[in-house]
C-alpha cells in the first residue's frame, strides 16, 4: 500500500498540483563567526492558486528564540528584524502548531486535497536544514508536509539552463523585478511567488524537485 508524502506522491501518479504553499525562513545569525545553533525567527509563507494565479492565504508569525535569545546587530541589519519584534513571540514548537492549524483552516490537510499541493522554497537550506536540524534538537518530529518541496532555483534553470545562486539571480535571469526588502521573509515569500507566476507564464511544469524521509 503506498503510504508516500504527497509531493513525492504527485510524481508517482502525476496527480497535477493546484496550490503551492510558498516559505521563506529568516533565522538568527552573524558575522564572522556564525551561532550555533541558528533558530528560525521569521515564519511567513503563503498559499498560491496555480489555478486563480493568485495568493489566496497567507500566514506568518515572529518566532522567539530560546538558544540564543538576543539578536545580533548583524541580524538585525540584514533581516530588519529587531529584538522587540521576536520579544514574547511564540517559541517554533507553537508556530508550527499554528502553522498546522491554518492549513487545515484551508481544508489542506484532508486526504482529498493532501496530494494537491507541495511546499516552494528558494533553495533547499529552510526545509533540508534549518527547519530539519532546529527539529532535530528540539525532540520535534518534523511535519510531514515539510519533507518534500519544490525547489524553484531548479525550475527555474529548467528555464533559462543555468542554475541561479540567488533569489536576486533567479528573477534577474527571469525578467522579473524585485521588490520590497532582500531577507524579510514575506517580502522574498512574495518575490518567489512572482517568479512563480513567470515561470507558469512560461508553462514550466511544477513538481517536487527534493525530498528526505
Amino acid at each position: 500500500m503506498l503510504k508516500m508524502r504527497n509531493g513525492v506522491l504527485n510524481n508517482f501518479l502525476n496527480i497535477a498540483l493546484e496550490n503551492l504553499l510558498v516559505l521563506d525562513f529568516e533565522a538568527t545569525c552573524d558575522q564572522p563567526i556564525q551561532i550555533e545553533p541558528q533558530e528560525i525567527i521569521e515564519f511567513p509563507c503563503v498559499n498560491f492558486s496555480l489555478k486563480e494565479d493568485r495568493i489566496v492565504s497567507q500566514f506568518h508569525s515572529y518566532v522567539r528564540p530560546e538558544v540564543h535569545p538576543n539578536l545580533s546587530s548583524f541580524c538585525t541589519n540584514l533581516t530588519g528584524i529587531v529584538q522587540d519584534m521576536v520579544n514574547n513571540q511564540p517559541t517554533l514548537t507553537e508556530v508550527l502548531t499554528q502553522f498546522d492549524g491554518w492549513l487545515a483552516e484551508q481544508q489542506l490537510l484532508t486526504d482529498e486535497q493532501r496530494d494537491k499541493w507541495t511546499m516552494v522554497t528558494c533553495g533547499s537550506w529552510d526545509l533540508n536544514y534549518q527547519l530539519r536540524n532546529q527539529c532535530k534538537w528540539m525532540g520535534h518530529p518534523v511535519p510531514l508536509y515539510f519533507k518534500s518541496w519544490i525547489n524553484i532555483k531548479k525550475i527555474a534553470c529548467n528555464a533559462t539552463g543555468n542554475y541561479p545562486k540567488s533569489l536576486i539571480a533567479m528573477m534577474q535571469s527571469l525578467g522579473v523585478e524585485h521588490e520590497g526588502r532582500l531577507h524579510s521573509g514575506m517580502d522574498d515569500v512574495k518575490n518567489i511567488v512572482r517568479t512563480v507566476q513567470e515561470l507558469k507564464r512560461r508553462k514550466q511544469p511544477f513538481y517536487v524537485t527534493d525530498s528526505y524521509r
